[in-house]
């Protein structure tokens, strides 16, 4: 107990850093240019929101992978001790369909769950490559009009990589949470 308290801490005191180190690298890009950071947070605010409605259905998922171990477990069972009784009644070929219906329903959910892992996962790199691509495109139109120099271009792409960071990690946690919940 004391154990997962302290790591319940810790993750705590990250997700506290996490919170400091963007609102500390938000307030420079907004020194930069308010453009970029609102650009940033539009293409962000999309990601998570993307990121969320998959975790509505990958909930629904889980439980139907429960339920469906639930079954899976409760055949095999059923088919080691019921072994005799089912020789006995001359039943092994019912009892093996049954069984091996039960893996087929498993092989289509496990199958609907990579699908939808992959979706989200490709929508979320489009968000964020679309995000990435629309921010160099600002920035270097900010460069050619001279309001910023290369070094601040460099400057803001850091600044950026460093705001990916926390982004990445609330998705995760809130990944975590909604699994959870």
């Amino acid at each position: 107990m004391i154990a997962l308290y302290r790591g319940f801490l810790l993750d705590s005191f990250k997700y506290v850093i996490f919170f400091f180190n963007f609102i500390i690298y938000a307030i420079v890009l907004v020194i930069y240019s308010s453009q970029l950071f609102f650009v940033f947070c539009i293409g962000s605010v999309v990601y998570f929101a993307w990121v969320q409605m998959f975790l509505r259905i990958r909930r629904k998922l889980n439980y139907e992978t429960f339920s469906l171990s639930v079954k899976e477990n409760s055949a095999t069972l059923q088919l080691i001790q019921g072994m005799q009784e089912i020789r006995l009644n001359n039943a092994e070929k019912l009892k093996r369909w049954e069984w091996e219906n039960i893996q087929a329903n498993v092989f289509r959910l496990g199958f609907k769950t990579l699908n939808y892992s992959q979706i989200q996962s490709a929508g979320a790199i489009f968000i964020s490559q679309i995000q990435g691509i629309t921010i160099s495109f600002i920035v270097a139109t900010l460069v050619i009009d001279g309001r910023l120099t290369l070094g601040a271009m460099l400057a803001v792409q850091y600044v950026i990589g460093q705001l990916n960071g926390p982004i990445e990690q609330w998705v995760s946690f809130f990944k975590v949470y909604r699994t959870l919940e």
